[in-house]
């Protein structure tokens, strides 16, 4: 993913340099809850499909990267938060649930998400919804449900830091996301802050946000308008 050095990412960077300069965040390491961002978008899911929840025919689109655990936290939080049992770890596992018809790794371009999107279309035709743990291929795959007229038929969600994933909520591409927020670091770094030698901060989480124009009552969430100021250009 490319970042526009003069935008947030620049603030970013920034805060970063600001806090590791303090003595109070000298040792902290900044990380995001991945298995509480997929938790967001599962629970949201459950709640909009309602009654319709027992019926959902649900397949997962992952970057294919097998260094990177985020994906399979993604996941796991998904199905914690949708209500699927969380003992499932892997592609046979997960499939085994009557709720789940395919977990597909591809790369992380929008012309792949479009490709694997086809075909998982044309191998499972009853999915209702999606979840793709990456902005672009979400987009790839918006496009090809849009192309196979199933826009009405199928819900998409994402996991996403990018400005990308809320321009798609803004859009109608995507239903939600669940935004991770690395510009607290920038913010955090922004603000004055009192370093006492008796704190030691090492861990700083920096949150996600579940982004939807269709809220449901019992999660909270935001806009897309609200989200594009928290968002990575």
């Amino acid at each position: 993913m490319t970042y526009n050095l003069s935008g947030r990412l620049t603030h970013i960077i920034v805060g970063l340099l600001l806090l590791l300069s303090s003595p109070l965040y000298a040792n902290a390491t900044f990380t995001n809850d991945n298995l509480a961002a997929g938790k967001l978008v599962g629970q949201w899911v459950a709640a909009t499909l309602g009654d319709q929840k027992q019926n959902a025919r649900i397949a997962f689109l992952n970057p294919d990267n097998p260094g990177n655990s985020n994906a399979s936290l993604h996941n796991q939080g998904f199905m914690e938060g949708f209500g699927i049992d969380m003992q499932a770890k892997d592609e046979l596992e997960m499939t085994a649930d009557k709720h789940i018809v395919a977990l597909i790794t591809t790369n992380t371009t929008q012309k792949d998400g479009h490709e694997a999107m086809k075909k998982l279309l044309t191998n499972y035709p009853d999915t209702s919804v999606v979840y793709a743990t990456d902005g672009n291929i979400a987009a790839g795959a918006s496009k090809a449900i849009e192309d196979a007229g199933k826009t009405e038929d199928i819900l998409i969600v994402t996991t996403d830091e990018s400005c990308l994933s809320v321009q798609m909520v803004e859009t109608g591409k995507i239903s939600a996301t669940s935004l991770l927020s690395p510009a607290l670091i920038g913010n955090l770094g922004s603000e004055k802050k009192e370093t006492q030698s008796d704190i030691n901060i090492t861990d700083i989480n920096t949150g996600a946000t579940l982004v939807t124009n269709k809220p449901v009552e019992s999660i909270p969430s935001i806009d897309a308008t609200h989200a594009s100021t928290k968002c990575m250009e």
